[in-house]
């Protein structure tokens, strides 16, 4: 990754800030680039040296937001603790990290519903279901639990 100095990483984040803001408030639909630059005092020109249309910059919101939520899912989690701790834990820390995360109503409403938007949703879940398949795995071989049924 080639190096940015403070003020283009800067700028990108107060252009992704500004969409969340209002993103948030007015959902994805009703919101122009135009309306993202202003709120970001940014020129559209620099909207779009970063991102190709709203959809891209949510994305990489979207992106930002489970790579956030995902991490502090994995912080509850112990290596020594039995598996149906840990993924109490984990579900408890998502579910809590979702219901006060302020964005959580663009992630669950728009990233969810708008195909444009779901990739890096799609990703994350990907990744979640492994983790959890993982754990399931490693406590089925420690006998901490039990296969009750097999997905066909």
């Amino acid at each position: 990754m080639a190096r940015r100095s403070p003020r283009v990483i800067d700028t990108k984040q107060r252009i992704l800030d500004a969409a969340l803001s209002l993103f948030s408030q007015r959902g994805y639909h009703g919101v122009t680039v135009d309306e993202i630059a202003a709120h970001a005092k940014v020129t559209k020109g620099a909207v779009y040296y970063y991102f190709t249309d709203t959809a891209d910059i949510a994305r990489d919101l979207a992106r930002q937001i489970w790579d956030r939520v995902e991490a502090e899912a994995r912080q509850g989690l112990v290596r020594e603790q039995d598996t149906s701790t840990n993924l109490k834990r984990g579900f408890d820390a998502l579910l809590n990290g979702l219901q006060h995360l302020p964005e959580a109503r663009f992630l669950l409403r728009d990233c969810r519903t708008i195909a444009a938007l779901n990739s890096p949703g799609d990703e994350a879940r990907a990744g979640s279901v492994a983790l959890v398949r993982a754990m399931l795995e490693s406590g089925m071989a420690r006998g901490e639990i039990v296969q009750i049924g097999r997905a066909s």
